[in-house]
């Protein structure tokens, strides 16, 4: 199960990833499905972008969990549609809205991903004892 939560975690810290190379700012403090919604479409963009950049399957595979984790967060929010919502929103961008996403999404992505080492590492701790003890 731990190594699960790791490949997750992996994928989502941002390593090798287009993203990597920007200092992440700290995610923001009670995010709106808004900030979810905008998430998702910056990451669909980033994917979309990845096969010219000749991005590694990992790289692909990082970017497609985080996608999928914020509309995740959308839809168990309360969102529904979300392929009209995410066109919708589209349609309002501009290029600089991308950009302005890079950081906040990323540091988003970062703090999801170091949750889920905790985990990984706390259920590593009842493995070990259940081992140790027998339950």
């Amino acid at each position: 199960m731990k190594k699960a939560i790791l490949a997750a975690a992996t994928g989502i810290m941002l390593a090798g990833t287009p993203m990597q190379a920007q200092e992440t700012a700290p995610a923001p403090a009670g995010p709106t499905m808004q900030d979810d919604l905008d998430c998702a479409i910056f990451l669909s963009y980033v994917l979309g972008t990845m096969e010219d950049a000749q991005a590694s399957e990992q790289e692909k595979t990082g970017v497609m969990v985080g996608m999928i984790y914020f509309i995740g967060r959308y839809e168990g929010a309360g969102g529904s549609d979300i392929e009209g919502a995410m066109v919708e929103r589209f349609e309002t961008f501009v290029e600089s809205d991308i950009e302005r996403l890079r950081m906040p999404c990323a540091a988003r992505m970062e703090s999801m991903g170091q949750r889920l080492i905790e985990a990984g590492d706390a259920i590593t701790q009842i493995e070990k004892r259940r081992a140790k003890t027998g339950r």
